[in-house]
């Protein structure tokens, strides 16, 4: 069963995504990931039900390679800091990294990602 929980400490936070079922492209059979999202946020900040939402409707057993997930991830962020209004270029997050572990059912090796995205405004 997927679970997110949201733990925060003072400028940063921080998202558990848990069982994160998925399907494979190339073998449509079942992968499962765990996440781990730490961010700084910008002027606008993600809870933690907009994220399920992103997660449950454009990811949760959708057809995705391992390796795009933290990809999709940070695009939600990002777009969707800088898509609120009033716009402003603080808008979206200053720091984001991704951790990934995801392993096929089926499979006998394990994927791991870390995608880190830094945004300094002058």
């Amino acid at each position: 069963m997927l679970s997110i929980r949201e733990v925060s400490n003072n400028e940063q936070i921080c998202f558990q995504i848990s069982n994160l079922i998925t399907v494979c492209p190339f073998t449509n059979k079942e992968d499962v990931s765990e996440i781990r999202i730490i961010y700084k946020p910008g002027k606008y900040k993600i809870s933690e039900p907009e994220l399920e939402d992103f997660i449950k409707k454009k990811i949760k057993r959708e057809k995705i390679a391992m390796e795009m997930i933290p990809v999709k991830i940070l695009e939600f962020f990002i777009e969707h800091t800088v898509m609120e209004k009033p716009a402003s270029r603080i808008a979206s997050p200053e720091l984001i990294e991704i951790n990934t572990t995801s392993k096929g059912k089926r499979k006998t090796f394990t994927i791991s990602t870390k995608l880190k995205f830094e945004k300094e405004v002058s």
